[in-house]
């Protein structure tokens, strides 16, 4: 299925990733700056240092590659276990834990995976705390519960779903709740939110049959 992204979501999306990798990448440069003066007995602390972030920005690249990239085959199937996989490296570094299904061989369209890593990433978002991510696939679509305290959704995020949207008026605060619903869309399903529990919100990507 060919879809079409506007540029300035796609612009939107590389400071996102920008943002989100500042911080590894910065960690490195500086523990090599250090490598270059005198370390002395900071030298394991250095190394832990340059280990735990290279560690963060490699997963959260891998993450991304596949989740707003083209990882994969475009007209093929992915394993439910390959998403997992790549969610373990990057919640190594987020205050939350993800669970995926067990059935880890079963394969599914790649928007469809795609469309379960980014509603993964709107979890991790609306954890603020941290807590608990669970994903669970139906007959019916993808749902995604993210539970933990002060779980919510913000509410500029919630209007970008909205139908008819403007692009203009997404931010780089909303830009993934935005990408997700395209992401959704373009899979031939619908993102609904559902905020209403407290401390939980409960993400359901729902395909016509």
């Amino acid at each position: 299925m060919s879809y079409m992204i506007d540029l300035r979501v796609l612009e939107l999306l590389c400071s996102r990733i920008c943002h989100d990798l500042i911080s590894p990448v910065t960690a490195i440069n500086n523990g090599m700056e250090l490598l270059d003066d005198d370390p002395g007995d900071m030298l394991n602390d250095i190394r832990d240092l340059l280990m735990n972030s290279a560690s963060e920005g490699a997963g959260k690249l891998q993450y991304f590659r596949l989740a707003y990239g083209l990882g994969g085959d475009p007209d093929g199937e992915i394993g439910i276990g390959s998403a997992a996989d790549l969610t373990v490296r990057l919640e190594k570094h987020e205050k939350s834990s993800i669970t995926w299904p067990a059935d880890r061989e079963r394969m599914l369209p790649r928007l469809t995976i795609k469309s379960a890593m980014n509603m993964v990433l709107m979890g991790i978002e609306a954890l603020p705390r941290g807590g608990e991510i669970t994903v669970s696939f139906n007959d019916g679509g993808i749902q995604v519960v993210a539970a933990g305290q002060g779980a919510r959704v913000e509410e500029d995020s919630l209007k970008t779903l909205t139908e008819g949207t403007s692009v203009e008026t997404v931010t780089p605060r909303s830009i993934q709740t935005f990408f997700t619903g395209q992401v959704v869309a373009a899979a031939g399903g619908v993102l609904k939110v559902d905020a209403g529990e407290t401390d939980k919100v409960m993400l359901s990507a729902v395909f016509a049959a």
